[in-house]
């Protein structure tokens, strides 16, 4: 007959036997659990206690319930749209693009506002002006007065640049498709200045700006990227295309508003500012001695483009005749600018379909 022996005794701390920091552990659910049954059965037994109906229970109860359920929503209302503020490209992409069938030339710029760069500007711009107005009133005006004789009188009688600082509507920056030593960043330039500018050589000859708008986007440089103070080697900008301008001028400068010189006038100042900082043309500022002006300015070419302007179809009528009731022809030609230069072709009269068959 077999003998039956008593079953082994568990060895402390093996699989039979509990840790104290277990007996806490679970002292502490119970404790809770306890406490939260508390609080549940507690208002129903100070209702009764009170002699009121079970109704404000249930009552307190489901309002308990929908301020949970409306919470839960709201959260979740919120986590979504932080969602797609962080990520609008991929939830409009990936979630809505199925639904809302969206067509193929619909995409995403990563052209960003910078709202706290324009409160940057707004907050500096008078004392740019007071920079500026030292600057004309110290060193340009002693340079005008020597460049010739007839302006030995020439003063700047007043110079205000106005209240209204340059905005920045938006801003892209490229990081990916470049050199990792540089980093360009393209801003849009949007400045309707409301600045007042005046200049007299005497009393007779006066002259004057009051107002300038200027929109254009300029291209913002930073390279070469180094690893000592500040960071960055020179600062290279310019506007990519010719921006538009509009001048308001004072004095007998006033005759340029006229119809007959407005174009004229603002073309040749626009010139000007293409001969200096538009596409080939740009500024550079170099920040450290390594770094050459003459490096930045005519930086390697990268290529050549060549410009075949071969001929056009059904061209506008722009000559017409007993107001618009007659159509005809127009004299069409085409103009090609590159900076201050531009190209021009010949001009083929009473043609809507002109074959050109030029190289630019």
């Amino acid at each position: 007959m077999a003998s039956m022996d008593p079953p082994p005794a568990a060895a402390p701390g093996g699989e039979g036997t509990l840790s104290p920091a277990a007996v806490n552990r679970m002292l502490m659910e119970l404790l809770i659990y306890v406490g939260q049954t508390l609080v549940v059965l507690y208002p129903v037994y100070l209702t009764g206690y009170l002699g009121f109906s079970i109704s404000w229970v249930l009552l307190c109860t489901l309002m308990v319930t929908w301020w949970k359920k409306n919470r839960v929503h709201k959260d979740s209302r919120i986590g979504s749209a932080i969602d797609f503020l962080d990520n609008e490209k991929q939830v409009i992409s990936t979630e809505l693009g199925g639904s809302l069938q969206m067509a193929s030339w619909v995409n995403f710029t990563d052209v960003e506002k910078v709202q706290w760069v324009n409160k940057v500007l707004e907050q500096a711009w008078p004392f740019f002006g007071m920079y500026m107005e030292k600057l004309l009133k110290g060193n340009i005006q002693q340079t005008i007065r020597l460049s010739n004789s007839a302006l030995k009188t020439f003063t700047f009688t007043k110079v205000h640049f106005g209240h209204k600082a340059p905005k920045i509507t938006g801003i892209r920056a490229y990081t990916q498709e470049v050199d990792q030593r540089e980093v360009i960043l393209d801003l849009s330039l949007n400045f309707d200045s409301d600045m007042d500018i005046d200049a007299a050589v005497n009393s007779a000859i006066t002259a004057g700006v009051k107002g300038v708008k200027i929109q254009g986007m300029l291209r913002v440089i930073l390279e070469p990227l180094i690893s000592e103070a500040p960071l960055v080697g020179g600062v290279t900008f310019f506007f990519i295309r010719r921006p538009t301008l509009d001048l308001n001028w004072t004095g007998m400068t006033n005759l340029l508003d006229s119809p007959g010189f407005s174009s004229l006038s603002d073309g040749t100042i626009m010139d000007i500012i293409a001969s200096l900082m538009v596409l080939p043309n740009r500024m550079c500022i170099p920040l450290i001695d390594q770094v050459k002006v003459d490096q930045m300015r005519f930086p390697l070419p990268r290529g050549v483009v060549r410009v075949h302007v071969l001929e056009a179809r059904d061209l506008v009528p722009k000559d017409t005749y007993m107001k618009g009731l007659v159509k005809g022809k127009s004299d069409p030609y085409a103009v090609v600018r590159v900076g201050n230069r531009h190209f021009k072709t010949k001009t083929i009269n009473n043609c809507l379909g002109p074959k050109v068959e030029r190289s630019v």
